[in-house]
């Protein structure tokens, strides 16, 4: 390696040790480190008879052996001159000092993919699959492929203590490529201010492609590529967390013999395949229920999701456990729908196209007690469905397609109602829910009232005008409304003024006396993100402040609010009207989202008209006394029933 080094070219435009990609993905870094390079690699299949094999194996590097490449340390030590002062490139690079300088060996994370085509390089084209994955913002996948944004190959930084990547490729049966990358911070070195991104190579502007000046270590020896993470990040359960993630955003591929995959460290060889998977579900997940909120994802269980594709297709119509419905839809054609029914089941769809990974999963209480999985993998469908996928691939929304002119984007809309459609109709007919079903609530009109005060003027704010003003969907309620209302009252008797056999009224709940009532029956879908999709549909409910204060040196302040969630320009905003009994300055209002199972989920706020924005709160509101109106905007861009808190600094 004596004639490499790392080749930084010169740029004025500064960058600063906070990297937006790393930022993306750090708080998950090895779930989606496999989630990111698996869905890579099922991308290029080479011979589409035999399954697509990702190794995960942990291997280490001695420094003295490769002085060249850890010759990066001057360029660490550059940065952090560069931004003397600041704490956040003290924090980051005397951190990858320290590490360097206690660890002769350096340890690596290696992902390699077998039976792939391998990243193929072309001098001269950007868009080819090795100069795009070593730039950002770049996609050189095409039709059927599982991304289309070109960031989430910022993940593979993330692990790296370094931040810092090698990739080894061989393609075209004999062609090599080979090259490395950092992502450091803007830095003066050689009389020049540097850029932020560095290349290990040996020529200043390509990457190797001579075979033999490859170190042997780096060297593929058949079509596929390695990714080398150096210097791996310290996480004593970062095994689990990668078993995790490949049973989570996987098993399908693996059921279907599309994917195997291995993961190897100092003590462990763990291996998944079609034979062995179901044994590894049961031992990682010894029970079927899925208690956690959806956005905890390592509160994930594959295993209703597994039963429900294996044994659905062959069970339904004689085991009342299972059911499996198809469907032709107009946007995007052929659909699957695989159901299993089980007493404490989340009542959960999980989506997947052509890639058969796991996109997003999605809480329907229309039937109760179930898992169930959707499917689009025809080639047009899979297309329209990729286009509709965010960044981090895990929603399916009209808003995320780009580059596609107006007078088109009917079809996007339309394939997003038509999935919404289909799954709401199948469930309804699973749980009978289309016959009549009235429910009693004893104490409801106490339960919510809400003062003529809070309601004045509501027509002025958007999403309210049309709402019934006890927060309650009348019997007229359309499929798209919430029977989801929060509060802080007292247990509520439910009962049943027209018995029926319908599972529908299985769905109904008592609250535990704190914060919820579900409502359910008829045609309502009582969730708080009733529809497998955002709702554009403005939403309406009521409710008072919790009262628990987890906040210190912040006092509970006693307040009144009823939300709706309104579209605006094709954004969803939720319009928040508060009834203070006071003026109150420096106010901290934390917002959740309510849930079925009763548990809050914390949202992101985007933005807002009052205060300013820091995760799911709002600081620094002022509140009058009286009625005061905000509105927020959230980064999923879905219709939430909301839970909030306020506080004053004290």
């Amino acid at each position: 390696m004596s004639n490499y080094q790392w080749h930084f070219v010169s740029n004025p435009n500064l960058n600063g040790p906070n990297d937006a990609i790393h930022e993306k993905f750090r708080q998950n870094a090895y779930y989606s480190i496999v989630r990111e390079s698996i869905q890579n690699s099922m991308d290029v299949p080479l011979n589409l008879e035999k399954p697509v094999k990702v190794k995960f194996e942990t291997i280490t590097i001695n420094k003295a052996a490769h002085p060249e490449l850890f010759s990066i340390e001057q360029h660490i030590r550059a940065c952090l001159e560069f931004f003397t002062g600041d704490k956040q490139a003290a924090d980051l690079f005397n951190g990858m000092l320290e590490y360097l300088q206690r660890n002769d060996s350096i340890k690596i994370l290696k992902v390699s993919d077998y039976n792939t085509k391998g990243m193929k390089y072309e001098k001269g084209n950007p868009r080819c699959p090795f100069i795009s994955f070593m730039s950002e913002g770049i996609s050189s996948k095409g039709v059927g492929s599982g991304g289309s944004f070109g960031f989430g190959k910022g993940a593979y930084y993330v692990p790296s203590k370094l931040r810092t990547i090698l990739v080894s490729a061989r393609f075209d049966d004999d062609r090599v490529v080979f090259q490395g990358r950092t992502r450091l911070s803007s830095h003066d070195f050689d009389g020049e201010t540097k850029d932020f991104r560095g290349d290990f190579r040996i020529e200043h502007e390509v990457p190797v492609t001579d075979n033999k000046q490859i170190p042997l270590l780096f060297r593929r020896e058949e079509q596929g590529t390695d990714v080398f993470i150096l210097g791996m990040e310290d996480d004593a359960d970062f095994l689990n967390k990668m078993i995790v993630s490949v049973l989570n955003n996987f098993w399908l591929a693996i059921h279907q013999d599309r994917l195997d995959v291995i993961i190897k460290t100092e003590t462990e060889e763990i291996e998944f395949d079609e034979k062995n998977l179901e044994e590894l579900i049961e031992k990682y997940f010894p029970e079927e229920v899925e208690p956690s909120p959806i956005s905890n994802l390592y509160g994930w269980n594959p295993r209703p999701y597994y039963k429900a594709v294996k044994y659905a297709k062959e069970y339904a119509g004689i085991h009342d456990s299972f059911a499996y419905r198809e469907g032709d839809l107009p946007s995007i054609g052929s659909v699957r729908l695989y159901i299993y029914r089980k007493e404490g089941l989340p009542e959960r769809i999980s989506f997947m196209r052509k890639p058969a990974m796991t996109v997003e999963k999605v809480t329907n209480t229309i039937l109760s007690d179930y898992a169930a999985v959707f499917v689009c993998d025809n080639n047009d469908g899979n297309e329209i469905l990729r286009q509709m996928e965010n960044a981090a691939h895990n929603e399916w929304r009209p808003e995320n397609v780009r580059n596609v002119p107006e007078d088109q984007m009917h079809k996007y809309y339309n394939a997003r109602k038509q999935i919404n459609d289909f799954i709401r109709k199948e469930l309804k007919m699973l749980s009978g829910s289309g016959s009549s079903v009235k429910m009693e609530v004893v104490g409801l009109s106490d339960f919510l009232s809400i003062p003529e005060e809070l309601l004045e003027d509501e027509e002025a704010v958007p999403g309210l005008a049309d709402s019934t003003r006890e927060g309650l969907s009348s019997d007229n309620k359309t499929d798209d409304e919430t029977g989801f209302i929060s509060t802080t009252n007292t247990r509520i008797a439910v009962k049943h003024v027209s018995p029926s056999t319908s599972n529908a009224a299985s769905s109904a709940e008592v609250g535990d006396g704190k914060d919820t009532v579900i409502i359910g029956g008829g045609g309502s879908n009582d969730d708080s993100n009733p529809e497998p999709g955002p709702s554009i549909d403005p939403g309406d409910q009521s409710g008072t402040g919790s009262e628990n204060d987890n906040s210190s040196g912040l006092k509970l302040i006693p307040i009144r609010f009823r939300a709706a969630a309104t579209k605006e320009e094709g954004v969803i905003c939720h319009n928040i009207i508060i009834q203070a009994d006071k003026a109150y300055t420096n106010v901290l209002i934390n917002i959740k989202a309510g849930t079925d199972n009763g548990e809050d989920v914390d949202l992101n706020i985007l933005d807002t008209d009052h205060g300013r924005t820091n995760n799911s709160s709002i600081k620094d509101v002022i509140l009058q006394p009286g009625k005061n109106i905000i509105k927020v905007r959230f980064d999923d861009g879905i219709k939430h029933t909301l839970r909030l808190s306020a506080y004053e600094a004290q």
